[in-house]
């Protein structure tokens, strides 16, 4: 697979909804379809039943992801949507399971692969993001079924921060104050996804981190002291994410998620 610098340094240009459910999950499958050559034929996929895959594999198109890649397909290509009908199209059997496995990580795939005459296995972790967010990376997460939604727009909110002041020709200090500041402001945000979709409240929570990286690199710019050193906040969300309860971490099993509206539209939108 070639490396890309949006891919794999910015981040995905993908379909959505989700870069850890969909972009990730079509790397995985594109790796499992090199595994075997490309001559697929059946295969099974187990989800820890304690994870975050187990309740949103389908609602957050991690199946459209993985159907994709076992496909060979780019992940932003068109027909994605309908990968899983074009899967069972080109005869490739697929199975998925939910086993107690007490998998480290919420995002973790175990995947049998077979045909007429091989057989392989895998185990993988989907993950999402670029690598731009060094310092975040290297002491904390991008995922929210790990740390909760600070993880994500919490992130995206200090890196953004970060290059607004850049781009107003701030110094460094200026722009890890602006990081740090953002990052503090969305430290406990839950991920709850209304019925299982990246869409409610996903979308408010990310207009608002555009506007508290705005605000923090106007802040840093006007000689505002974070207080407390960026390394450190990242520290302290890292921890205060994964206090969260697993059903406040993008299972879809809590906050707003488990309302009597968002259980409605759940069920209506599986009736499709």
């Amino acid at each position: 697979m070639i490396v890309s610098i949006f891919n794999d340094v910015i981040g995905p240009v993908m379909r959505g909804p989700s870069s850890s459910h969909c972009a990730a999950a079509l790397r995985i499958g594109r790796l499992a379809r090199d595994l075997m050559d490309g001559d697929l034929q059946d295969v099974r996929i187990e989800f820890d039943r304690f994870g975050s895959l187990a309740t949103t594999y389908t609602s957050q198109g991690s199946d459209m992801g993985l159907s994709g890649g076992l496909l060979g397909w780019d992940a932003a290509d068109a027909r994605l949507p309908r990968a899983t009908e074009a899967l069972e199209q080109a005869g490739i059997h697929v199975r998925v399971g939910i086993a107690d496995l007490r998998d480290e990580h919420p995002n973790t795939y175990h995947i049998r692969l077979g045909n007429r005459r091989e057989s392989h296995s895998l185990t993988a972790v989907s993950t999402g993001g670029g690598m731009i967010g060094v310092f975040i990376a290297a002491r904390s997460t991008f995922a929210a079924e790990i740390a909760g939604c600070q993880a994500e727009c919490g992130s995206a909110a200090s890196m953004a921060a970060a290059a607004l002041v850049t781009l107003a020709g701030g110094s460094t200090v200026q722009s890890l104050a602006a990081a740090s500041m953002a990052l503090q402001n969305s430290m406990g945000w839950t991920c709850d996804p209304v019925a299982g979709r990246v869409e409610v409240p996903c979308l408010g929570k990310n207009v608002l981190a555009a506007g508290n990286a705005l605000a923090c690199a106007n802040m840093a710019l006007a000689g505002y002291e974070p207080v407390i050193p960026l390394d450190e906040v990242i520290a302290a969300a890292d921890h205060a994410g994964r206090s969260l309860p697993r059903e406040l971490r993008c299972t879809a099993l809590g906050g707003l998620s488990s309302t009597p509206t968002a259980r409605q539209l759940e069920q209506r939108l599986n009736r499709r």
